[in-house]
Parts: structure tokens; C-alpha cells; sequence
């Protein structure tokens, strides 16, 4: 029994996963696949679709039967596949990940991820995350330059204001994830420090301020994020204590209406209730060195805040 144990594990050894599936439980991947599988239209149709997250888990399987002894037909039916899928599969000449664009699970990565919860919206095909209505050009910029050193294709342009997207199915899709399914998240922006860094630091630059200080510095608003959804709250403070920052949560009540600053329309918003995160004062200058901002303005109040308020470095 142990040999076997061995004999597999060495099968799935040299069929390497990219790194990014790779520290993913099957559980773990089955929960992001029913979310994608529920809200993206093109895996509902007549035609049985399934995200790379399920095909993942059932390539594992498909290894793990053949190992056992089971011929490719065998495996096929067994797991509901066609039989040249697991022919294909077994023999080496295709895996799940052949014929998608996977990055690398970096500080870009985590950063795309991130601006796409706060400021992006998904494409009914979920092949794209576009951003529109971006106040600042250096944010559309640095989603750009972002996509682009990931190989993945991006582009910014300017119609009545900044605007940008990112074409690539596997960064749509965890961005929709994270719209509707937040916390099944969290094992892969924890997969490393890096992503957990990049996520803060693209959801901040989409939905924090850097904080204010009176003239005397002795009342302060540390920097903060807000957003309509709690558990966006909840999966934002996980990947804060991942990376040992400390933070308080609360919600406020919204405004009845609202004034578009630009067109002077008047609007009620769609909750009524928004929930905020605040860092620490003790742990703003750790924020400033792990995270901070990439939109200058930000960047400039935050480095403001911080030399009038004379925050010490406690944590």
C-alpha cells in the first residue's frame, strides 16, 4: 500500500501544476469553480463547460485512478470525461492548464486581483475586467503596466475620464469570485506574501483614502478602505493579519442620496449600510512600507499624514 502511495505520489510529481494551483486543496478549488460556474453565463449553456479550477481537480483524479491501474476508458467514465480528454490527460500530450494564460502568483498578480474588486467589473463572458470612470491616470497606468509584465494584455485610454482593461480568463474569473464569493478567496491571495501585498495594495488604491490630520496633528484619520459588501471587509482584514498589520472595522450608515460631483445627478445608493477598515496608528508606517499607495496624490497624503502626525514605527 505504501509503495503505491509512493509510485503516485510520484506520478503527480512529474505533472507538474503551475504554482498557482498548486498549493490548492481539491476543496478549495471546487469552491471557486461553483462560484465561477454559477455567475458566469458561458458554463450554463446546453454544452457541459467546466472553469480550469474543476478541470484541475479532476486531472488530479484522472492520475490518481491511472496510477491505481485504470485504463484511460476506465478513468473516463468513471469521472464523466470523454474519452480522448483522459487519453490526452494520461498519455501527456495535454494537460487542463495547455490552453489558458496562468500567471504567476506575484505582487502584479495580487494587484490585479485587488483594483479588479475595488474599481473593475467583469464581462458577461469573463474574459475581461474593465475599469471605467478612473479619477487618476497613474492607477490606470499601473493596472496596465501590471497586466503587461504578467504577458497578459492591457490597455488604458481617456473618455471623459480614465479608463482601462485587462483581458485574461483566469484574472476575470477570480475577480468575480471575489465580487460575489469574497473569503473562497483567501487561499490564493495567501498563497504568498507577495499576492496578499498586491491585493491590499490594488484594493486600497480603488477603495481607501490616505487618512487626514488636523493643523496640529493631534486628531488624525489613518488610512482606510470602504466598500458596500462586508465580507470584502472580512477577506481584506484576513490578508492584514497574514501580514501582521493591525486594523479596526466598523460600518456607517450611508446617505440617503447622493450628487455625482461631475454631472450633478442625484442617486440613492444600493445599500444602506457601508463597512469600513482602518489601520492602526500604531502600524501606519508598516502599512506605508508593505502596501501605501500608487496613486501619487494618495501616496503624497499618506507620506503627509505621516510626518505631521509624527506616527512612531511600533509595530
Amino acid at each position: 500500500m505504501k509503495e503505491s502511495r509512493h509510485y503516485i505520489d510520484l506520478l503527480l510529481s512529474d505533472r507538474q501544476e503551475p504554482q498557482l494551483f498548486a498549493n490548492l486543496t481539491d476543496e478549495e478549488l471546487l469552491r471557486i469553480a461553483d462560484v465561477i460556474e454559477r455567475f458566469c453565463p458561458k458554463y450554463r449553456g446546453r454544452r457541459l463547460r467546466r472553469s480550469i479550477f474543476r478541470q484541475t481537480v479532476l486531472y488530479r483524479k484522472a492520475l490518481r485512478l491511472s496510477a491505481e491501474g485504470l485504463s484511460y476508458c476506465e478513468v473516463a467514465k468513471e469521472l464523466g470525461l470523454q474519452n480522448s480528454t483522459a487519453y490526452f490527460w494520461l498519455s501527456g500530450k495535454s494537460t487542463p492548464f495547455t490552453s489558458f494564460n496562468i500567471p504567476e502568483p506575484n505582487f502584479d498578480f495580487g494587484y490585479l486581483i485587488g483594483s479588479g474588486i475595488g474599481d473593475g467589473s467583469v464581462d458577461s463572458n469573463g474574459r475581461q475586467v474593465q475599469y471605467s470612470w478612473l479619477k487618476d491616470e497613474d492607477f490606470a497606468t499601473t493596472i496596465v503596466e501590471s497586466a503587461k509584465k504578467l504577458n497578459i494584455y492591457g490597455h488604458k485610454w481617456f473618455r471623459r475620464n480614465w479608463q482601462a482593461v485587462v483581458a485574461n480568463v483566469l484574472i476575470s474569473e477570480l475577480v468575480k469570485v471575489g465580487k460575489e464569493d469574497p473569503l473562497s478567496l483567501l487561499p490564493i491571495l495567501r498563497i504568498n506574501k507577495e499576492v496578499a501585498r498586491g491585493a491590499l495594495a490594488g484594493w486600497f488604491d480603488a477603495e481607501g483614502s490616505p487618512g487626514s490630520f488636523n493643523a496640529n496633528g493631534y486628531k488624525y484619520d489613518s488610512p482606510r478602505g470602504r466598500c458596500c459588501k462586508k465580507e470584502v471587509i472580512e477577506l481584506m482584514g484576513k490578508l492584514l493579519d497574514y501580514l501582521d498589520i493591525h486594523y479596526t472595522t466598523g460600518e456607517e450608515m450611508t446617505k440617503e442620496e447622493f450628487i455625482s460631483p461631475r454631472g450633478g445627478k442625484r442617486y440613492k445608493p444600493k445599500s444602506e449600510k457601508i463597512y469600513y477598515l482602518r489601520i492602526s496608528r500604531c502600524c501606519v508606517i508598516r502599512f506605508n512600507k508593505l502596501i501605501g499607495f500608487r496613486i501619487k496624490r494618495k501616496m503624497k497624503a499618506l507620506m503627509t499624514l505621516i510626518g505631521e502626525s509624527k506616527f512612531k514605527e511600533v509595530c
